[in-house]
């Protein structure tokens, strides 16, 4: 139980991470943020990310091209505050990442493939970060 109590403060840390990303990078916070977790992934979804002008603009597969090829742009060039939350947070080394944009369904997906082994030195920083436990 303790280990799913765990991986709940996980996936809601991640969820903060990922609202202040979006909020200092793209001028907004969605409303809906869901984390999703393996031992080797972390996919984060955003809902509603489109703005109502870009999804009429993406009604054309050529501007639809444009508008994922910014983003994607744009998450390469800011995306390292990002990894470095989720490497603190789940002590693993992110090895890659990506963003895909859903014109049809309005979200945002962020894949981060994490390294299997822990990073130790991530532990370290993250135990000395940790407030101390109330009695």
């Amino acid at each position: 139980m303790e280990k799913a109590s765990h991986f709940e403060k996980q996936r809601k840390a991640l969820a903060d991470v990922t609202d202040i990303f979006l909020r200092q990078n793209f001028g907004f916070s969605p409303k809906s943020i869901k984390v999703l977790m393996d031992h080797d992934l972390v996919v984060i979804r955003t809902d509603n990310f489109l703005s109502r002008a870009e999804i009429k603009l993406g009604q054309e597969k050529r501007d639809k091209k444009l508008i994922h090829e910014m983003y994607s742009r744009l998450f390469d060039r800011v995306k390292a505050a990002l990894v470095e939350g989720i490497e603190q947070i789940t002590r693993r080394r992110v090895i890659s990442s990506h963003i895909n944009i859903n014109f049809e369904t309005e979200l945002c997906m962020m894949d981060f493939f994490l390294a299997s082994k822990p990073n130790k030195e991530n532990m370290r920083l993250a135990l000395l970060m940790m407030p101390p436990e109330k009695e």
